[in-house]
């Protein structure tokens, strides 16, 4: 039972935590459920969100042509989305993927989640062999320590090597990929984010909208269940630069 402590200023609650507010706005105090980190005692932690900051943080931080899906904003691991007013976590069947080769979820006309993110986007890489740069329809980035070391995977080398080698993002492409799809190694963007959010909410010139149509800002895509879901395209060396069964 809580105590009360007399003050010059008047009474108040000893021992008593300030109220939990949303960790992006800062001020609402009704949250939302994460499916995937938060139990149904979910009340008891700090980090909380409410529906309206979560679904603008699903439109900045993720990958483009989903609709609204991104990694969790609290646990990092999991893809959600805001669907009919509550987070939604999004799960995909498993099956071999006909560009990387490997088996993954399956989002796609026989692709996984990071191969058709690819696909939409297909960045440039260079060989960490012969030097070479191609387009990768394959997020390599995702198993790079660092924006500029090459990548843990392997990919088909249609430059000069003909063969699997790593790659190295080429830094101009770096600003193409989204900030809630960057690896932990290369720190955490999500008080970019965060900061990206609030500046949306102040444009509006208020917090929640009021109704569940879809937010503004770039558009999120569907992607992978994990970190270490870059798959190393072990498919034969196709011309056409991919490696396509």
């Amino acid at each position: 039972r809580k105590s009360t402590l007399r003050t010059s200023g008047g009474p108040r609650l000893v021992g008593m935590a300030a109220p939990t507010t949303c960790a992006i706005c800062l001020e609402a105090t009704a949250f939302a459920r994460l499916p995937c980190c938060e139990r149904a005692d979910a009340d008891a932690s700090t980090t909380r969100f409410c529906l309206d900051c979560l679904r603008l943080y699903c439109a900045h931080a993720g990958l483009p042509g989903s609709g609204g899906v991104a990694r969790c904003p609290k646990c990092r691991g999991a893809w959600v989305a805001v669907v009919e007013g509550r987070v939604v976590r999004k799960e995909a069947l498993v099956a071999t993927c006909r560009v990387c080769r490997q088996v993954r979820p399956i989002v796609g006309p026989g692709v996984c989640d990071a191969c058709r993110f690819g696909l939409r986007d297909p960045l440039r890489y260079r060989c960490d062999r012969c030097g070479g740069v191609q387009r990768i329809p394959h997020p390599m980035y995702r198993t790079a320590p660092r924006p500029d070391a090459p990548s843990s995977v392997t990919w088909a080398c249609h430059v000069g090597c003909a063969d699997y080698t790593r790659w190295t993002l080429v830094a101009e492409d770096l600003a193409r990929v989204p900030l809630g799809d960057r690896p932990a190694a290369w720190g955490d963007a999500r008080d970019e984010v965060y900061r990206r959010v609030r500046e949306d909410l102040r444009r509006r010139g208020r917090r929640h909208r009021g109704d569940d149509d879809a937010a503004g800002g770039p558009e999120a895509a569907a992607a992978p269940d994990g970190d270490d879901d870059a798959g190393g395209g072990r498919g034969p060396l196709a011309p056409t630069g991919c490696a396509i069964a």
